[in-house]
């Protein structure tokens, strides 16, 4: 084998190996960014299921100025149970989100962003609601209890 054909050989493996690694670190920058928006839409995420807490205690606290009646709590369950399932969400993170595979924390990203679409839709109805609420207080206009 001629000195030409080893250098060559030898510029071959280098250029696998910078190609593998830059490939790698891709791959690694990737899981990063995907790691951080999981991350930053848990946060958003809780953040906004505490403040809908809040916006339906407020309009619970309206209807019963209105009506001098309690209103049901029987969401408080569900904001209990929805407050677990992000502590879930929270531990899969930690747990399991460094070693899973890309596909996985794509799919993890979609449902999260699912989950916070459906979480707004729900904080405007709501924030409608209350709107009309509010309407009627100001008319005058006592809901049926």
């Amino acid at each position: 084998m001629s000195s030409s054909s080893i250098l060559l050989a030898i510029a071959g493996a280098v250029l696998l190996l910078g190609l593998g690694a830059v490939l790698q670190l891709l791959r690694l920058r990737r899981r990063g960014a995907l790691l951080q928006d999981l991350h930053a839409l848990a946060d958003a995420q809780e953040t906004a299921l505490r403040a809908l807490r809040t916006q339906l205690a407020s309009a619970h606290a309206e209807i019963i100025t209105l009506t001098d009646q309690p209103t049901p709590h029987a969401d408080e369950a569900a904001f209990a149970a929805a407050l677990r399932e992000q502590l879930a969400h929270r531990l899969w993170l930690r747990d399991h989100a460094a070693r899973a595979p890309l596909p996985e924390l794509r799919k993890a990203l979609r449902d999260w962003r699912n989950s916070a679409r459906a979480l707004s839709d729900d904080a405007a109805a709501l924030r409608a609601a209350q709107h009309a609420l509010a309407r009627a207080s100001r008319q005058g206009i006592s809901p049926d209890p």
